[in-house]
């Protein structure tokens, strides 16, 4: 609690990677598909549950994506600040950078 974390994730040519303090620790290879099916444009939303017809959760090379149907304790409690969005995926180097010169 009351710890501040950096968390990237890189998506390209059916590959993605997820950060955590400038460390990679996952990378998936077998990513297929958008990362999103909207029928219509949408605002960017994080933190948001949005409503079922604005994502399609149809299952994309075995994962589903979209809206996710949860309600629980796990809902996220925290502060989200300085996002960042990226019209390419950034190297190993440069998260571990940005994480360095970030904390």
């Amino acid at each position: 609690m009351n710890t501040w974390t950096h968390i990237a994730v890189s998506y390209t040519d059916g590959s993605m990677k997820f950060y955590i303090n400038g460390a990679l620790v996952k990378t998936w290879t077998d990513v297929k598909g958008p990362l999103l099916t909207a029928p219509q444009a949408v605002p960017l939303a994080i933190g948001q549950q949005l409503p079922k017809d604005v994502y399609n959760s149809t299952p994309t090379g075995g994962q589903a994506t979209g809206y996710f149907d949860y309600y629980g304790p796990a809902y996220f409690k925290g502060q989200i600040d300085d996002i960042r969005l990226y019209n390419r995926a950034l190297t190993d180097a440069e998260v571990q950078s940005i994480y360095t010169i970030e904390k």
